[in-house]
């Protein structure tokens, strides 16, 4: 999968994501804080990547990182989206937890931005998620 197609991935995710957010508030307050810690997770790691590529490295690491939160996502959410919605999402972020390819497949390219602008765009809706889940 080419970067721009995995970013788009995890960027959709996110903006499905705020989408429910109004749902995921109605979790117990157990599970909305996990679940907000969950989003800001993702948001800190989405936000290392970009920080990593702009300097030229390869975010090593980064896709067990995302990997694990992805398998993580359906059952923090399930019974606030539903079954089907909850294994979506999970599925559309564990397709795009190859960062370093990302990475990779952006060296020698010579304007990085419109990618890392996706990333940091993901990363800024995840953290607003996660405020959202656990302000209300």
């Amino acid at each position: 999968m080419d970067p721009a197609t995995l970013v788009g991935n995890i960027l959709g995710v996110a903006k499905a994501l705020l989408e429910l957010a109004g749902r995921l508030t109605a979790a117990g307050q157990n599970r909305k804080e996990k679940t907000a810690t969950l989003f800001e997770n993702i948001s800190g790691c989405l936000a290392e990547v970009s920080s990593e590529i702009r300097r030229g490295d390869v975010p090593y690491g980064r896709c067990h990182e995302l990997m694990t939160y992805a398998q993580e996502l359906p059952d923090l959410i399930r019974a606030e989206v539903g079954d089907e919605k909850a294994d979506e999402l999970g599925r559309t972020l564990y397709s795009a937890h190859d960062v370093e390819a990302v990475a990779m497949g952006l060296i020698g390219v010579q304007n990085k931005e419109p990618c890392l602008s996706v990333i940091e765009e993901a990363s800024g809706k995840f953290r607003a998620i996660a405020n959202m889940v656990r302000a209300r």
